[in-house]
């Protein structure tokens, strides 16, 4: 069954905007008619979402305390020259330098484990 970017939508609480923009710029299997109206095949979506979900689960990864993502190296990196600064009463932002480019990064850190 085809539905519309609308319909998809409400099913999955988000925007219709969100699918036109984001969903079909990205892959999501769909079909445009003449007029402009767009249709998206129900299974084919399903199976398109399982897939870039699993791929985004692929993704994730667990961080060392020395180690943060570097925007201009595009990976992770060991961070150098290390301080820490208290922002909220559970939350420290560690300050440093990445190891491979020396531009500034940081991260944030819970400040709850201070306490234990």
């Amino acid at each position: 069954m085809e539905y519309k970017p609308a319909e998809i939508a409400d099913e999955l609480g988000i925007s219709a905007d969100t699918i036109r923009r984001n969903y079909l710029r990205n892959g999501c299997p769909h079909r445009r008619e003449s007029s402009g109206a767009i249709w998206i095949h129900g299974k084919s979506f399903a199976a398109w979402a399982m897939e870039i979900n699993e791929l985004n689960k692929r993704k994730s990864f667990v961080l060392s305390d020395s180690q943060t993502w570097c925007v201009r190296c595009n990976h992770v990196v060991e961070m150098v020259d290390m301080h820490e600064r208290r922002i909220k009463q559970n939350l420290i932002m560690i300050y440093g330098k990445c190891s491979v480019c020396g531009g500034k990064v940081n991260r944030l850190k819970s400040g709850k484990e201070d306490e234990k």
